[in-house]
């Protein structure tokens, strides 16, 4: 078998065999290229690298416009809004500490000491250290300041977007990579999102995408490799944060269900499968299965281990999950499932049109959003629908590609409706990618069914794969360019055609076995000719170059004109549909702009802080005490350790100070000196605390007086800075 493979590798490898007779004189300039090429890789071949060169820029070139296109959108006046707590805290302000050789102030106070550096476990009970070792070399290059910061969750989310495209490229080809690659580049979620993606750590975005793509990888190829790193990315991204847990049921149920349908497509080959139940070579593969599901389980395991060792020291994930499965911390009844999930499928909708950025300024949203990706959708599962019908053998015909990103976000729906925090939207930062990847890649299924269409041979007519034919052999050899070419999978009727058109039994059949061996070795123009088409363990593949359509007397079938005029519709229709929604996008990411640049920032998200954070710093105020939640960590990192409030308000109630918190101020009320920081009334968070402070200032002798306050650009009051004087 082996042997066999070899011998047609051999043979695609040589040149182009010389003209037959009596086609001599009409050569076509394509087979007089192609009698001086070889296949890439052979050094006598002129002007070889420099096709390789092009066909990669071709490629490349519309995900470098998408990334130019997202980082514009996304890098604009990135120090706004203001620094958020949670940006500060689960990276800035450690990673700043590390910097500068400050006492890290552990979550917990679980670390880990390697060497000089006391590096800490966790940042939350539920969200893992790793933004802050990433942040380090950003911080150390560009300073500590919010622009540094927030640069790498911008690199992250470059890096999703082009594992994005990438995973599009492999299922549904150039097309539907360049179509997901723009919707994700332009959408406001995913650009204000990666601004402050430590705020809504995008980094498991970017574990999720990565993790599809090995997934489906494995399963086209099943190289251990590639499943021990899909097990090692869940690993890492349930370290990231917990709600990771949500990508890997979604992401185990879709292969749970693909392995159902390839069993049961595999009833129908019985004999087949008997033959190789009986090979000594898939025995030996079964014993092996054991130890390659143990190396996956031990690299699944290996990102874990500073989570089981925070747990072990503090027990604070157990006590966060099995506190809070009745009831959340932040009142979530996790019994009230279906009202729960109907308010996950309402953030779903607004994630689509982008109207739940208020702090930026303004709400805005791009409303046909919704209705454009249903009519994509709607459109490729109607094409999937007539096409499954007609077919020959339905046990052959994928599903449309697009059904795999829409299995997954719905799958991630239902679990998110159960929750021990609360039911904030920002959760979805995690499937903020599959929407566009939806979208582009039901485009793609549009413009590749028509293409499918367009060229379609009877004896074919089975394969839920794109047709992509023509041989260059036979076109050298006959001069022929409408001879069909065979570059897909397995045997096409292609091969055939070019067989009777040459009188040459030797033209190779393409193996299609994986993606690297599937290729037919023959060069166009000195390139590397189009990818063969394959099909990915359920869903189909399309991408690559139309072709001219075939001649009718070869035996492939020539669309009519009215079938020509259609198929043109369609694919510029599902192109004005995509342009639209990116359209819509990217006018509704340029408004929120423009409102941010008025506004700072609202509420917990204002430029104020940095007002506040100067003022303390230029008056000398290295202590003061912080009476509500959201002000602490940020003006640490904004002053570079200098300013280090201490929070006093507590946090074991919200609605009243609790019973500790006299204890805590009181020694502080005697020295003048101090001062305390809360937040306006209105954006009160720790209710009772300043009232309570008052009281006890009462008691010694002293009165809590407003020394000053700052606003937003609005006007609105924000912060208000107290300090207690005596009373005469």
């Amino acid at each position: 078998m082996h042997d066999e493979e070899d011998t047609q590798r051999r043979r695609c490898s040589r040149r182009v065999r010389e003209p037959a007779a009596g086609h001599g004189p009409a050569q076509s300039k394509e087979a007089q290229r192609l009698e001086t090429h070889q296949v890439p890789g052979a050094s006598e071949v002129p002007g070889t690298w420099w096709a390789i060169l092009r066909t990669v820029v071709a490629d490349l070139l519309p995900l470098l416009i998408a990334l130019g296109l997202f980082l514009a959108c996304a890098s604009y006046q990135l120090s706004l809004p203001g620094l958020h707590y949670d940006e500060a805290k689960e990276a800035g302000l450690n990673a700043a500490q590390l910097l500068i050789g400050q006492p890290v102030i552990a979550f917990r106070d679980a670390a880990m000491q390697i060497g000089p550096w006391r590096l800490p476990l966790m940042v939350q009970d539920y969200i893992g250290a790793l933004n802050v070792l990433l942040a380090l070399p950003f911080l150390a290059m560009g300073g500590i300041n919010v622009a540094a910061l927030r640069s790498l969750p911008l690199l992250i989310a470059a890096l999703t977007l082009a594992a994005t495209w990438r995973v599009a490229w492999r299922l549904g080809g150039r097309g539907a990579a360049m179509a997901s690659a723009l919707l994700l580049a332009v959408n406001p979620s995913f650009v204000f999102w990666s601004r402050q993606g430590i705020f809504v750590t995008n980094l498991t975005a970017l574990i999720f995408m990565l993790s599809l793509l090995t997934g489906l990888r494995w399963w086209a190829r099943r190289r251990p490799a590639d499943l021990w790193l899909t097990a090692f990315l869940w690993g890492l991204g349930i370290y990231v944060k917990l709600l990771f847990v949500w990508a890997i049921g979604a992401l185990v149920i879709v292969a749970a269900a693909a392995w159902a349908w390839e069993r049961w497509r595999k009833t129908a080959h019985t004999e087949r499968d008997e033959a190789r139940s009986a090979n000594p070579r898939a025995l030996r593969t079964m014993r092996r299965a054991g130890l390659l599901w143990l190396i996956a389980a031990l690299c699944f395991v290996i990102p874990l281990i500073p989570l089981v060792i925070f747990n072990l020291h503090t027990g604070g994930t157990v006590a966060s999950i099995f506190g809070n499965l009745g009831h959340s911390y932040y009142g979530v009844d996790n019994r009230a499932y279906l009202p729960n999930l109907l308010t996950r499928l309402g953030q779903v909708r607004t994630l689509l049109r982008g109207d739940h950025f208020w702090y930026l300024g303004g709400v805005y949203a791009n409303g046909w959003a919704p209705w454009l990706a249903a009519a994509l959708t709607a459109g490729a599962s109607a094409a999937w629908i007539s096409r499954w019908i007609g077919a020959r053998s339905r046990l052959l015909l994928g599903c449309p590609a697009c059904l795999l990103p829409i299995g997954l976000l719905a799958l991630i729906v239902v679990q998110s409706a159960f929750t021990v925090s609360d039911l904030f939207i920002t959760h979805y930062a995690l499937l903020a990618p599959l929407p566009p990847l939806a979208g582009g890649l039901a485009g793609g299924w549009w413009w590749g069914e028509g293409r499918w269409r367009l060229l379609r041979s009877p004896r074919n007519d089975r394969r839920a794969v794109v047709f992509r034919t023509v041989a260059h052999a036979a076109a050298g050899a006959t001069g022929d360019e409408n001879i069909p070419r065979c570059s897909g999978p397995a045997p096409l009727a292609g091969t055939d055609q070019c067989r009777k058109a040459t009188g040459d039994e030797n033209i190779p059949r393409c193996s299609g076995r994986s993606p690297d061996r599937a290729r037919c070795g023959m060069v166009r123009g000195g390139s590397v000719a189009d990818r063969p088409q394959q099909k990915i363990r359920g869903f189909s593949r399309f991408g690559g170059r139309r072709q001219k359509p075939a001649d009718p007397a070869r035996g492939i079938r020539t669309a009519s004109r009215p079938e020509r005029w259609t198929i043109f519709s369609t694919g510029i229709l599902a192109i004005g549909l995509i342009l639209l929604w990116a359209g819509g996008d990217l006018w509704t990411t340029l408004r929120y702009h423009r409102s941010l640049t008025a506004s700072g920032g609202l509420a917990s998200h204002s430029d104020a802080i940095n007002r506040l954070a100067e003022y303390l710093e230029r008056g000398g105020l290295s202590a003061p005490l912080a009476l509500d939640w959201g002000m602490d960590a940020q003006v640490r990192f904004l002053t570079a350790g200098r300013v280090n409030p201490i929070e006093a308000f507590g946090y074991g109630a919200v609605d009243a100070a609790d019973p500790g918190f006299a204890g805590r101020v009181r020694p502080f009320l005697d020295n003048p000196a101090y001062v305390y920081l809360a937040h306006a009334p209105e954006a009160t968070i720790f209710r009772g605390r300043v009232e309570a402070l008052a009281a006890l200032a009462r008691q010694q002798g002293a009165e809590l007086r407003e020394e000053i306050r700052f606003a937003d650009r609005s006007g609105q009051p924000l912060f208000v800075v107290y300090r207690a004087a005596r009373l005469r």
